[in-house]
């Protein structure tokens, strides 16, 4: 194999590493996923669709949970299957976690998958203040300990890195 090959390899399997995450650290994301949670995204589902005056019902969000802190809590992702949410970079996911009754919102993520028949995060294993990093098809985030939320997000490809160097921005999304 010449280098050429050997390098076209590398960049193929960088840009498949969300894909071969282990089954546990997949965050699979499904349509008909309400579970308990059924009252609290049907307020999302009411409040979503006063916000963008448009036709929004439950099948309109994709539903995560995950332990991201090892609190024997699961998250709760909301993936917005919607048009004033989406956008070149993807659609918007919220965070929440539960605070007594209530669902807390603790980050906001835009996210590309690969496939919508069986879309997923990753919760790597890079931790911060116990929180696991998340990563999606091109980007990742970091928990911010200062803010208490997800917000510190990073690029994973090349096609991301481009998007925020046009805004002059590419200084901020570099993954350390």
């Amino acid at each position: 194999m010449n280098r050429i090959q050997v390098a076209l390899l590398a960049v193929v399997f960088a840009l498949q590493a969300p894909v071969m995450a282990r089954a546990e650290d997949r965050i699979m994301m499904d349509a008909d996923n309400l579970g308990p949670d059924h009252g609290f995204i049907e307020r999302l589902v009411k409040e979503v669709g006063e916000e963008c005056l448009c036709e929004v019902g439950p099948r309109s969000f994709y539903i995560g949970r995950f332990d991201l802190n090892d609190d024997s809590v699961e998250e709760l992702f909301v993936y917005y299957r919607l048009f004033p949410y989406c956008g070149t970079a993807g659609c918007q996911t919220d965070i929440f976690r539960k605070s007594g009754d209530q669902w807390e919102k603790i980050g906001q993520i835009t996210t590309i998958f690969r496939d919508l028949m069986r879309p997923y995060l990753i919760a790597d294993g890079e931790r911060i203040d116990g929180w696991r990093t998340l990563l999606s098809l091109e980007s990742g985030f970091r928990w911010s300990p200062s803010e208490s939320q997800y917000n510190d997000f990073f690029c994973l490809t090349e096609p991301c890195f481009e998007r925020y160097r046009y805004y002059g921005l590419e200084d901020e999304v570099r993954r350390n």
